[in-house]
């Protein structure tokens, strides 16, 4: 049994493996990019890849805290994808 609902596993296994991930770096500001990623179905997982990922800051930022989250929407093919920030 998966721990995704079926809802999520449509969505994992319907070609969309493109994302953004956040952490947050050792002075407290958060850090988002882009990352491509598959699913696992022997391991029930969401694997994250990228070249050189253990040189990364997002890897670096995982190792020190155990913490990371997905950030944003998926993109669509059919728009842009955008993002807004607001200075408070």
């Amino acid at each position: 049994m998966s721990v995704f609902t079926d809802a999520e596993l449509r969505y994992l296994t319907g070609g969309h493996q493109l994302g953004r991930i956040a952490t947050v770096g050792a002075d407290g500001t958060p850090h988002v990019v882009p990352v491509g990623w598959i699913y696992n179905a022997a391991r029930d997982a969401i694997e994250i890849g990228g070249i050189e990922l253990e040189q990364s800051k997002k890897f670096r930022d995982i190792a020190r805290t155990g913490r990371a989250a997905p950030a944003g929407g998926s993109r669509s093919a059919a728009g842009p994808r955008r993002s807004r920030c607001r200075r408070r």
